[in-house]
């Protein structure tokens, strides 16, 4: 009686070991050649070329920003310099009025 239940337990397992293959039960090449890679393959291409495309974009954007920054900084230093200008001018100006009031009132005195 133990020995036939023994014998029916072996025959179950080896039976069982006939169903689905098993990974790592046949060579790598097996897998390449199974239904769907070709889609599977297309869909990794596409997601690669996808991915790449974002990239892409993201420098392209990223260069356009530095460009625009630059161009920005070189935009506020040409106001600084003519606001700069136009103090000096003003300055030169209220000391040149100044000077000519004085001469008057000094010319006015005399």
């Amino acid at each position: 009686m133990k020995y036939s239940f023994i014998a029916a337990i072996l025959v179950a397992f080896a039976l069982s070991a006939c169903g689905d293959p098993k990974p790592g039960q046949y060579p790598p090449g097996f897998m390449d050649e199974r239904e769907g890679m070709d889609e599977l393959d297309a869909a990794l291409q596409e997601q690669a070329e996808a991915a790449a495309a974002e990239e892409a974009a993201a420098e392209e954007e990223e260069t356009v920003m530095e460009t625009v920054e630059e161009a920005v900084e070189d935009a506020v230093e040409a106001v600084e310099e003519v606001v700069e200008d136009a103090m000096d001018a003003i300055e030169e100006a209220y000391d040149d009025a100044a000077e000519a009031v004085e001469e008057a009132l000094e010319d006015d005195e005399e």
